[in-house]
Order: C-alpha cells, then structure tokens, then sequence
C-alpha cells in the first residue's frame, strides 16, 4: 500500500512539473513578438539650436516598451494648430515623414529635423509639434505628443561656471532676500544644454531652510529664466506656485567675460505672496 501511495505521488508530481514547463515561455522570438508593446515620443520636447555656420540636426526618437524581431513601422504629423515655425528652410527644412521604422531588435526609433535659415532664427524661437499617430503592432500611450523648439544660438566662450559670491543689489523687502544673498554658490551647466546654468539655494532664506535649483538661461548675450520660470519651494499660498520668471528687460552678459554679471528676473510672476517685484543679484567669480 505505501509503495502505491508512493507512487501516486511520483507521478503527481510529474505531471506538475511537466504543467509548468509547458506554461513557461522563454525571452525568444515568438513570445516576443506575443507581447504587447506600448509607444510613446521618448519625451515630449526639445531644442533645435540654429547656428550661424553649422547646420543644425536634431533626431527625434519614438519610444516602444519591447524589441520585437521584425522592423515595425510608424506614422508622426505636424500639429498645425500649434506649430509657429513655417517649413520651406525658413525655420525648418521640409520634412520627409515617410516609411519611418522602429528597426528590429530595437526599442527606439527616429526621424530627423533640420534648423532652416540663421538669418530667420529669433532668441524667442518658433515651435515644431509633432503628433504620434500610429506604431505598428503598439498600443499609444503615455506622451504622444513632442515639441521641437527651433532657436537661434549664439556661441557662449566663457565657462560661466564655477564659485560665485552672489549678492542681492536691489533693496532688499521686508522678508529678506529672495536667495542665498552674500554667499557662494556653484555655478554649473545642466546636462543637455548648451545654454542653461543652474546653482542651489534658498528661496527666503529668513523662511525657508531647504535648497532649491535656480535655473538661468545664456541666450544670445541675454539673461533669461528657463520656459515656464524657476518654481520656488518658498510660498505663501498652498494654491499656486511661486514662480520666478524672466525680467522684463533681462540683464546681459559678455560671451567672453564670465568673471562678473548680474541676474534679474520677475519674483513672484503668479502673486503668490503679493505684486510682483524685479529683483537682481550679482555674480562674482571666486
């Protein structure tokens, strides 16, 4: 009797072991190619610089969740009703958006846009919106939009990074300085931008003690605040954000000459804690 129950047992087991191996599926090509796979534009904007003697390039990628075997195709549009820049080589070359392929094996694919005429270009730029329309065999989701900003570069020689002491040279209100004013920051380049530098500090330094990325833009000799401002992590008012934007008349700088310049912007663009006031800092290399 113990030897039937045995192996009953035996062969039970068996069967279970040989249940799970039909069910399970290696990484090949079959089941990947069974996957469902999502797309997506890898993300949703970025910048064409035009230069003056160089002809500027940007690929944009379109994102798919999983590598299938086999070359799948996609469509993208131009969203005309949100698109400022005009085709023809004024501010881009025309476009060839057909037969474009995610490549097989492959988890991204592209199309490329090229800068139009320098002459043109304006500091403020123009927009590119691209539509994601259709990846074969992929379900659309998450960012099916991207926006290409075509603007006008101008060469920073300097380094504009490093130590700086920075010092709030407008009158200081009745909450203090609005940054860390008399104390030395690191200066550095946000990564992916030719442009952009940023430092940590406090926004109200009398209020609030926790550091914040401050972001400004070198653009064409013009001191700017990044698209949308520098979102403060100081508020009055739960509700809306603190934004510090770009000046009305921005500052300037020396392509050249990074050793001393001055930053103003709009403090307080939404009203958060009351009318909005320009403020300026001074920078010092150290």
């Amino acid at each position: 009797m113990k030897k039937l129950i045995f192996k009953l047992l035996a062969i039970t087991l068996v069967v279970s072991f040989t249940s799970c191996n039909e069910e399970y599926k290696d990484d090949n090509d079959d089941t990947l190619a069974d996957r469902t796979t999502v797309a997506y534009f890898a993300e949703s904007g970025s910048t064409l610089f035009v230069k003056e003697e160089e002809v500027g390039k940007l690929d944009v990628l379109v994102s798919v969740s999983e590598a299938k075997p086999y070359d799948r195709s996609f469509a993208v549009s131009i969203d005309a009703s949100a698109t400022t820049a005009v085709a023809g080589g004024f501010d881009y070359e025309d476009l060839n958006l057909s037969n474009l392929v995610v490549p097989a094996n492959a988890q991204y694919g592209s199309f490329t846009v090229t800068a139009g005429d320098f002459n043109n270009s304006t500091v403020q730029g123009v927009n590119l919106v691209f539509n994601l329309d259709d990846v074969q065999d992929a379900t659309l989701d998450y960012r099916l939009t991207h926006t290409v900003k075509i603007q006008r570069f101008c060469p920073i020689y300097a380094p504009f990074a490093g130590e700086y002491f920075i010092e709030e040279i407008t009158p200081i209100g009745a909450d203090g300085p609005v940054l860390n004013h008399q104390s030395v920051v690191t200066l550095y380049t946000l990564p992916g931008s030719e442009t952009k530098r940023a430092f940590m500090t406090n926004n109200f330094p009398n209020f609030c003690a926790t550091p914040n990325q401050f972001v400004i833009d070198l653009v064409c000799e013009e001191i700017l605040m990044p698209v949308g401002g520098n979102r403060g992590n100081c508020v009055c008012d739960q509700g809306t954000p603190y934004l510090f934007g770009t000046a009305p008349t921005p500052t300037t700088f020396d392509p050249n000459d990074d050793s001393v310049f001055e930053v103003s912007f709009e403090n307080d663009v939404t009203g958060n804690c009351g009318p909005s006031v320009i403020t300026t800092y001074r920078f010092t290399k150290q």
